[in-house]
């Protein structure tokens, strides 16, 4: 602040101005500046008397004389430029002189201020300064309310000067909340708090409601300001925010915003919400206080100022604030037209989460009376997963559309419109509860009878189509039909509308394995919305963003988007986001050895499903579970959540039949898991085989290449070593120009021995990869990944991380346990398998399993390291 010449400190009342400016004072003496204080009282505005009180405060041995102003100021002005000592002139309420020849005079004053004299004026308002020069040139220090104000440090260490024990944090921030950090009200109440008032019962009063902070703002602010003043800030006092625009129509003033500006500028509890003070608001404590003064001086005035803002709002497309002030207006009718009006704009706009809260505050009988709120209700109770609530809905809203038929409540024409929304929000529910059927048999239909739907819903009928074609693995109609969304969604003109568009079509193209593509357009989607709906909306792409990542072994990626983004994943109903983030983030964690967490995340995930009865959730996560404890060697486990979810045990019961969906594949996948821990080879093949030629043939690569792999395991377990070998040569070719390596490095300690082969074709029996760039640079990431043992996150040898994990479950299967008792019997691979009924590939491969489990690759270290670890005697 010395470095300046000029200083602005300028906040409403009670933001300690004063107390302040004496401690600078203070301050200023002490370092041996000479600091004079001159308090401006209203007769100053009158030249003489203002110069005479500044030469007073400036010790000059004689008064000026009254009729030369601006010479008595030249001699003031070369008073303090003789001064020995460098000094301060502290002027107190200095936005008094504002508008007055003595403002001019103060300005004149610090244009000729001596070098290294300093001016330290303050004031509720601005004082007449020459401060856009000032300020452009770097001679102002200015500080405002918000500099002045508490925030949760100042009032905690407020408390302990007094010596008393602050309020938990919550109360603070409360306490902070509620005041806004005004310091008047910060010091008054925590004065009370610490004389014995409990701090929720201060905090519960502490409103601009109460007597004594109403009277402040009657005598400080009010009593003495012109009425139309007073009209624009009881219209500003209705809302949270306002603008000019809002504020000229609700007041009929046509300088309504430079009343505004003004008020922020003289300190009225105003402040600018935006840097091009565009939008305002009032300081919360203050508009308690001004619509409690207008709901008591005139309650008719006060609804028409909520029924004039409801206008507004809806006219700017403000919905949520337009029901909001229609309500408050007392005019629950008015508030359903809104919801009736413009029900699809409220998912347009991004207001779709407003919509229950706002809704519910209609009274129960309107809203029955209104079938496009209620079909609006139902649309969001499906994003929250309240699938229940939101058929009652629906089946309520029917209700009233076929008594307004039967009644000739309304025409022909709209009663057809009211069909239509009502079948549209049927369809919209057979999506969030995977009724594939029922889409397919009424959305082609819809599309055709009703050519003049607005584009929101025709897009999110081409969307449903998709999600029902891609579910079904008919991929070769998603590109059709995403364009056609797309075209919809684009004459929308809505930015939220296509974050869920990108939502509904990532998990197609990565179920094509054009993956590369996906993480360009799903990035772009993300930056957008987090610009536009922040996290919760941000979590529909980034998701199946992180499921990408994953896909290309990029796990540190995926897993920064999963910390950041699966926690929002409940709070919008996209089955296909949560459980792209809930596997991925098992998978992950099964793969550095987090055992727990990895389950964990899964039976979170399945309990949630479970309370909503959302079943096709609750499959594929439990598809997911049984694979994962499956490969965790808890094959007990495993069969309990098989049984739980109807896995049953014949292998027709998964295999692939005219209605194939991808939730009946995620039970397939889970089903081969089970049959690997059985020994059941030859029934596991037949599905795998299956299911690969099927999703080969949809075109869904990723899917064919997960399958593919775990096909080439069942035949390396089963001893066909060479169909094995096939088999994986298969899959390299189809997952490598796609850069998928995931589906093999989840399997890559079964696949060891058959990639080194691969990478070598001087060993017997080997098949080399063509000449392929993308294949062998896939083979060659592969065989260094099976060569050297992946890290965990903390630096361990993964496969050691793993053994450790498991062995301290006591995770070797009976089988496991009863080879290795045979291996130290001494007994060879071939007498194990004639022993057990086993081929001795079988065998071979057991031992590969127990030697991960364990952390060696030797069979008596091995042997030995399971009998001191109590495995067996």
């Amino acid at each position: 602040m010395r470095e300046v010449p000029t200083t602005v400190i300028q906040a409403p009342a009670g933001y300690g101005k004063t107390t302040l400016l004496a401690q600078l004072q203070q301050a200023l003496r002490n370092s041996g500046l000479d600091a004079r204080w001159l308090s401006i009282v209203s007769s100053d505005r009158d030249p003489d008397s203002f110069l005479a009180a500044l030469a007073a405060s400036c010790a000059m041995p004689e008064v000026p004389h009254p009729g030369s102003a601006e010479r008595q100021l030249t001699r003031i002005a070369n008073w303090l430029a003789g001064a020995q000592t460098p000094g301060c002139l502290l002027l107190d309420d200095a936005d008094r002189l504002s508008q007055s020849a003595s403002g001019q005079l103060l300005h004149e004053l610090i244009e000729s201020i001596p070098p290294g004299f300093h001016v330290i004026c303050t004031g509720r308002g601005a004082p007449e300064l020459p401060s856009a020069r000032e300020r452009g040139y770097g001679r102002l220090f200015e500080l405002g309310a918000r500099d002045l104000s508490f925030d949760a440090n100042d009032i905690v260490a407020l408390f302990t000067t007094m010596g008393v024990a602050p309020p938990a944090a919550a109360e603070v921030e409360r306490f902070l909340r509620r005041s806004e950090g005004w310091p008047m009200i910060v010091r008054r109440e925590s004065t009370a708090i610490a004389s014995g008032t409990r701090a929720a019962q201060a905090l519960d009063r502490l409103t601009g409601k109460r007597h004594d902070i109403a009277a402040f703002f009657e005598s400080e602010v009010l009593r003495d300001e012109r009425s139309e003043m007073i009209c624009v800030l009881e219209a500003a006092a209705v809302s949270e925010q306002t603008n000019g625009a809002m504020a000229a129509a609700l007041t009929g003033l046509e300088n309504a915003h430079a009343l505004l500006d003004e008020a922020c500028e003289r300190g009225l509890f105003v402040s600018a919400v935006d840097e091009s003070r565009v939008w305002y608001r009032l300081h919360r404590l203050f508009g308690e206080a001004l619509r409690q003064r207008l709901e008591r001086r005139s309650p008719s005035q006060a609804q028409a100022l909520h029924g004039r803002a409801a206008d507004w709002y809806e006219a700017s497309g403000g919905l949520v604030e337009a029901v909001d002030h229609a309500i408050r207006g007392g005019d629950a009718v008015r508030a359903a037209r809104i919801f009736e009006t413009h029900s699809e704009e409220f998912f347009e706009t991004g207001h779709e989460s407003a919509i229950l809260t706002v809704a519910s505050r209609i009274p129960a009988g309107l809203r029955l009376r209104h079938p496009r709120l209620l079909l609006t209700m139902s649309w969001r109770l499906l994003a929250e997963w309240q699938f229940e609530k939101a058929r009652t809905l629906l089946a309520r809203a029917q209700t009233r559309i076929d008594e307004m038929a039967a009644k000739g409540d309304c025409e022909v024409g709209e009663l057809g419109e009211l069909r239509h929304q009502l079948l549209h929000g049927q369809i919209m529910q057979a999506q969030f509860e995977d009724d594939l059927g029922f889409i397919e048999r009424h959305t082609e239909g819809l599309l055709r009878s009703h050519p003049g739907t607005s584009p929101y819903v025709r897009g999110s009928l081409h969307a449903a189509l998709l999600f029902a074609a891609r579910e079904q693995f008919r991929l070769g109609r998603i590109d059709s039909l995403e364009s056609l969304a797309r075209q919809q969604y684009q004459a929308v003109s809505s930015r939220y509308v296509t974050i869920f568009l990108e939502g509904i079509i990532a998990p197609g193209n990565l179920m094509r394995g054009r993956t590369e593509a996906a993480v360009a357009t799903l990035s772009e989607a993300l930056r957008t919305a987090l610009e536009v709906g922040g996290p919760t909306l941000a979590s529909l792409v980034a998701l199946p963003l992180a499921e990408a990542h994953y896909d290309r072994g990029e796990l540190e990626a995926s897993l920064a988007l999963l910390e950041t983004y699966l926690p929002h994943a409940r709070e919008i109903g996209f089955a296909d986001q949560l459980v792209s983030g809930c596997t991925t983030r098992a998978r992950i964690a099964r793969l550095r050895g987090e055992r727990e967490v990895s389950l964990r995340v899964l039976e979170d995930a399945i309990q949630f499903a479970s309370e909503r009865s959302f079943e096709r959730l609750l499959l594929v996560l439990g598809a997911e579970h049984v694979d994962i404890l499956c490969r965790l060697g808890a094959t007990a486990e495993a069969a309990r959540v098989a049984a739980k979810i109807g896995l049953r045990r014949p292998a027709d019961s998964v295999m692939p039949r005219p209605r194939v969906t991808r939730t009946r594949a995620a039970l397939a996948y889970a089903w081969t898991s089970l049959a690997l821990t059985r020994g059941r080879f030859a029934d596991a093949i037949k599905v795998a085989r299956k299911w690969r030629n099927l999703t080969e043939a949809a075109g869904a690569l990723r899917d064919a290449s997960r399958w593919s792999v775990r096909l080439t395991v069942l035949l390396q377990r089963a001893g066909d070593e060479i169909g094995a070998r096939r088999e994986l040569h298969r899959a390299i070719l189809a997952a490598a120009p796609a850069g998928l390596t995931q589906p093999f490095l989840e399997e890559i300690e079964s696949l060891g021995t058959l990639l080194e082969r691969a990478t070598n074709p001087d060993k017997p029996g080997a098949r080399t990869v063509p000449d392929n760039k993308a294949a062998a640079g896939l083979v060659e990431l592969l065989a260094r990944a099976a060569s050297e043992p992946a890290k965990t996150s903390a630096g361990t040898p993964l496969r050691a991380a793993r053994s450790n994990a498991r062995l301290a479950e006591g995770s070797l299967s009976p089988r496991e346990i009863e080879i290795l008792t045979l291996v130290g019997d001494g007994l060879s691979n071939a007498e194990i398998g004639h022993r057990l009924s086993l081929v001795e590939g079988s065998v071979k491969w057991h031992l590969q399993r127990i030697y991960d489990k364990i952390g060696t690759r030797r069979r008596l270290i091995a042997v030995d390291r399971a009998r001191r670890m109590g495995v067996f005697r």
